[in-house]
């Protein structure tokens, strides 16, 4: 659903309604689906995290993935 809007928001912006020129313009703004951003940032956490030296945290970041 979030992607759609994202799209939509892409067309009036640039007044296209093709597919292929919405995902261009995507493409060429880093514009990137929400689940790509997603996973993205929950890995650059999980790699920010397991670089401290907090037991209490490490184990609780590693029960919950």
């Amino acid at each position: 659903m979030s992607n759609n809007l994202i799209n939509r928001v892409i067309c009036k912006i640039f007044n296209c309604y093709d597919s292929d020129t919405v995902n261009d313009v995507k493409h060429c703004l880093d514009v990137y689906d929400i689940r790509t951003l997603y996973q993205e940032r929950r890995l650059a956490f999980l790699h920010k995290a397991s670089l401290l030296d907090n037991t209490v945290l490490r184990t609780v970041l590693m029960c919950c993935s």
